[in-house]
């Protein structure tokens, strides 16, 4: 998937019906340069609703949640064996407390949908699924996109990483990793 700087772009400017990776966006964000212990401290009492990793593909909307449990809970060390993911709608109380630190994108700000936070532990993921045109910011960590071509079936739910070793037909790899700055 190429990586495209966009920070100059005018939307026009990108075939929009094909996955793209657009950097240079959110270089500005207060939340990109205070980074994670930031938004624990922003967020790090706030419960909420941990969703499975294998099931929650299969909704078209947040899905059902398992558990509840505070930000901070869920990064500790005590929780290494999660197997859920944080998927909050824009219905949840920590989003007004987080939105001071990002700002939509000029060139993405026609792209309709609600916003969502979603953080997740190493070896968490979704399965495939389909959506309509949306946009992703990474504040930290490392994230990879399975993508597969139009039309086709969606594979057996397995854990993500599991479809690097025994790939789809089709399949590309869209890795990306967040850094600091200083």
């Amino acid at each position: 998937v190429p990586a495209i700087y966009g920070r100059h772009m005018q939307p026009g400017n990108f075939d929009r019906t094909r996955p793209v990776r657009l950097q240079g966006l959110t270089e500005a964000w207060p939340m990109r340069k205070t980074g994670f212990a930031s938004l624990q401290q922003q967020v790090g009492d706030k419960h909420f609703r941990l969703r499975q990793c294998m099931t929650l593909h299969e909704y078209g909307y947040a899905g059902p949640a398992e558990s509840r449990m505070t930000f901070q809970d869920y990064f500790s060390e005590a929780s290494e064996g999660i197997t859920g993911v944080i998927f909050e709608n824009d219905f949840h109380e920590s989003l007004p407390a987080m939105f001071h630190g990002f700002k939509v994108p000029d060139l993405l700000a026609d792209v309709r949908g609600k916003p969502l936070f979603s953080a997740g532990r190493r070896n968490t993921g979704i399965g495939f699924h389909r959506h309509n045109e949306s946009w992703l910011a990474q504040v930290e960590g490392r994230k990879a996109w399975l993508l597969l071509p139009e039309g086709s079936e969606r594979p057996p739910a397995r854990p993500p990483w599991r479809y690097l070793l025994q790939r789809p037909e089709g399949l590309q790899v869209c890795a990306s990793r967040w850094r600091a700055r200083s």
